[in-house]
């Protein structure tokens, strides 16, 4: 199994994407709100992952996904009701032939097998106005955690997006690059096409590669 990352931003300071890969675990975390709440949130979101094995069953994994929360709940009150904040999180589990997906937000999973590309998550996303709203961890109690599961036959390419893809490029380019023999190409291909297509958007990607 190989993975390549890029992490792509305008200004570090605020810059809140952070992601997560270990060989078993994958995860994109991208932190919403105002101030170091942003931040802090998508942080502690990854540094729980940490501690934990990856999850072998979606129930596994609503656990997971409402632990994170927990903590978020916690540290975020101490930050005072002034600061609102949370994030998003896609995690992918690869674990005895299988794999399991977790998510919450607007970041999302694909799966690319035969030359089909399959979105494994669900937008959680509402529109007042023009006003776009976040699903995102830290904000309740009881999450609508959303969990899919499948087999997995080695030679699949996974990739996790932030959202900043959306506005960029389409699945086709997506599809594209994942065509690429090399996992550095793929990555720089997509690079290269979000940097032509965008001023002001961020964006964090993995890659992986199961041969």
């Amino acid at each position: 199994m190989k993975w390549v990352v890029r992490e792509i931003f305008k200004n570090k300071d605020t810059y809140a994407d952070r992601f997560f890969a270990n060989g078993r675990m994958f995860a994109i975390a991208d932190g919403l709100g105002l101030g170091k709440g942003a931040i802090l949130s998508a942080e502690l979101a990854v540094n729980t992952l940490k501690e934990f094995s990856p999850p072998e069953s979606e129930e596994e994994m609503v656990r997971l996904f409402n632990e994170v929360n927990k903590r978020l709940l916690y540290k975020l009150g101490e930050l005072g009701d002034e600061t609102i904040s949370g994030t998003t999180l896609s995690l992918l589990s690869l674990v005895n032939n299988q794999f399991f997906v977790g998510h919450v937000g607007d970041s999302r999973i694909y799966l690319f097998r035969d030359g089909k590309l399959q979105l494994l998550t669900e937008d959680q996303v509402k529109y007042k106005g023009n006003k776009k709203i976040v699903k995102v961890l830290g904000l309740e109690w009881s999450p609508r955690v959303y969990t899919t599961s499948g087999e997995l036959y080695g030679d699949e390419r996974f990739i996790l997006l932030s959202d900043g893809f959306i506005n960029s490029f389409s699945e086709d380019v997506l599809r594209e690059a994942l065509n690429i023999e090399s996992l550095e190409e793929a990555a720089n291909h997509l690079e290269k096409r979000f940097k032509e297509n965008t001023h002001k958007d961020d964006l964090t990607f993995l890659i992986i590669g199961l041969r």
